[in-house]
């Protein structure tokens, strides 16, 4: 290395540690602890610590994301464990995150294919990964990066760094457009250019996101994002969705409430919120196109009434270090709570089917899947094989996961103690 090299070397670093911003956190809980049911409550809540558990109450522990995160010009450095919305707040304003902020980004890093938003950007989490840590070793970020993370296999994840350009929105503003028809009568031509699609009795939602400038946007259309948020917060009684298909008519209510609304991604950072209501939600990821002709073919034309369907397209990076090369649909069907079965049953019999006939359909591993001998769960780990991921693993130190050992199998396993109390 030249005089002028060790220079500029030693200039960038100082430059580092005097932009860097460093805060320590508190006590703060994370999304799924004991008072939010998780997506699969009955298998994720029996690997809670038993010492941690209270016998009389019958309750669970609660799920804690306190650690340290150093922001640079360059990088957000993690250590231990916290959420999205706490990087936010670390950074100042929004970043690339899930419909719910609150998720923990350790826990989203290990399910395969976490995916982020901001403003009209859907994109995937390791995308945005530099280095990690697990069990005390440190790791760059490469095309090994799924095999290492994947269900907690090799280790819990102490600490990671993020490319700060998870805080870099594509534009100010977009403007939210919206196409409701029945399900019989949508083009499949029509959804290219769509960012999400609503399903639900009947009914199909099809919205698209776009790149405007902040001059473009009308503040006066905050409120209705403001108040459709505020509504689907109301709880609502298992009873009542049981028998009313609440969860299919958040198309119907985006498209009264945010049709040709323009927003700044300052003040909405996701043009979708995920209500913290317990719902049973299993997502399916796949080709894009793929999933396209799966509707074309009448896919969900049967879905059970009390169901709903929100399904996003998912752009990789160029260069990604994912198993996803290019565009994929993360399909997330929803049930609700007390009616996990009946999804597995859907999912199984109709979905994975007409799905696996036109593409490689995979599953994420951070939310429900049907339990053991699962044709989907067995697509999924032939999928992660075909990455250069290693399945059927004989030694797992430490069990943080239903399928730890990468086998369709579902198996005894705990949640670190560390991170609960």
């Amino acid at each position: 290395m030249t005089h002028l090299a060790t220079l500029v070397t030693i200039f960038a670093l100082i430059s580092n540690i005097a932009l860097a911003q460093r805060e320590t956190l508190g006590r703060s809980i994370c999304r799924n602890s004991k008072d939010l049911a998780p997506h699969q409550a009955s298998l994720w809540h029996e690997g809670f610590p038993l010492e941690l558990e209270d016998p009389l109450l019958k309750t669970t522990p609660t799920a804690l994301c306190e650690g340290e995160i150093v922001v640079t010009k360059y990088q957000v450095c993690v250590w231990v464990r916290v959420t999205y919305k706490q990087i936010s707040e670390a950074v100042g304003k929004g970043i690339h995150a899930p419909a719910s902020d609150t998720i923990s980004v350790n826990g989203h890093m290990v399910i395969g294919s976490a995916n982020v938003i901001l403003g009209t950007q859907a994109r995937f989490l390791y995308d945005y990964i530099q280095s990690f840590e697990l069990d005390g070793v440190s790791y760059d970020a490469d095309s090994t990066i799924v095999d290492k993370l994947l269900v907690a296999s090799r280790g819990r994840i102490d600490g990671f760094c993020l490319d700060a350009s998870i805080a870099t929105p594509s534009s100010l503003g977009y403007k939210i457009t919206s196409i409701k028809k029945p399900i019989e009568a949508f083009d499949a031509a029509s959804l290219n250019n769509a960012n999400a699609i609503f399903i639900g009795v009947d009914t199909i939602t099809i919205e698209t996101w776009e790149e405007i400038d902040s001059k473009q946007v009308f503040r006066r259309d905050a409120s209705r994002m403001k108040a459709l948020n505020a509504f689907a917060n109301i709880p609502v009684p298992p009873v009542v969705s049981n028998i009313v298909p609440v969860l299919g008519l958040l198309g119907t209510l985006r498209n009264k409430f945010l049709n040709n609304k323009t927003f700044f991604v300052e003040s909405f950072p996701q043009p979708l919120l995920a209500p913290d209501l317990p719902v049973e939600d299993l997502q399916l990821d796949m080709e894009w196109e793929a999933f396209l002709k799966a509707l074309s073919n009448g896919l969900f034309s049967d879905l059970p009434r009390t169901f709903g369907v929100f399904a996003k397209v998912i752009t990789p990076a160029e260069n990604t270090n994912g198993c996803w090369k290019s565009r994929t649909a993360a399909i997330d069907i929803q049930a609700p709570l007390g009616k996990g079965t009946e999804l597995d049953d859907y999912v199984n019999s109709v979905v994975y089917p007409a799905l696996a006939e036109l593409g490689t359909p995979s599953i994420s591993l951070g939310k429900r899947f049907p339990g053991s001998s699962s044709d989907i769960v067995q697509s999924a780990l032939g999928f992660y094989e075909s990455c250069g991921v290693e399945v059927d693993l004989t030694d797992v130190e430490n069990c943080y996961h239903p399928l730890c050992y990468r086998k369709n199998l579902v198996t005894t396993f705990q949640y670190p103690a560390i991170y609960y109390e």
